[in-house]
């Protein structure tokens, strides 16, 4: 179901918790992270009907990464954290992606497959500081957390490895 009905109904309830850590993403917080993401990829240019992927191991970002897509209209390929720079770039090129999100563990896996995904021109990092990429987190704390005026739905677009 949407998380914006969660978040309406509510927002302090857990949306995720990660088993590892124990850390808690409310309804709240997903919902208004997953706006400020989809309001930053439109600011870039992004539109209904454009590709994003995302390259990283487990962590509590990843669906609001997933959300911000899906309610912007966008295509979204969530890439197996276990290809080589190479396999990566393959999809990066082949699916059109535009922005790629990526984490601190797999920086330069990614760095190294943005040399050939030329389209990829907003590259976000979750995590540590690191020149190659825009930090995500700083990225997207300038937006606004309200929705976009329109939410059209966005859809998947797979990958097997």
């Amino acid at each position: 179901m949407y998380p914006g009905v969660h978040a309406a109904n509510t927002p302090d309830k857990a949306a995720l918790i990660m088993g590892s850590t124990g850390e808690v993403v409310t309804y709240a917080e997903l919902d208004q992270r997953s706006n400020q993401l989809a309001r930053l990829w439109r600011d870039h240019g992004l539109g209904p009907g454009d590709h994003v992927a995302i390259f990283s191991e487990n962590n509590a970002h990843f669906l609001e990464v997933m959300w911000a897509a899906l309610r912007s209209g966008l295509y979204i390929t969530t890439v197996n954290s276990y290809l080589s720079a190479e396999e990566v770039a393959y999809i990066l090129d082949d699916s059109g992606s535009r922005s790629l999100v990526t984490s601190t563990a797999k920086a330069d896996v990614a760095a190294e497959a943005l040399r050939d995904a030329p389209r990829v021109t907003l590259p976000l990092l979750i995590g540590d500081a690191d020149a190659r990429f825009e930090p995500y987190a700083d990225a997207i704390s300038t937006m606004p957390t309200d929705r976009l005026d329109e939410e059209p739905a966005g859809e998947m677009m797979l990958y097997s490895s």
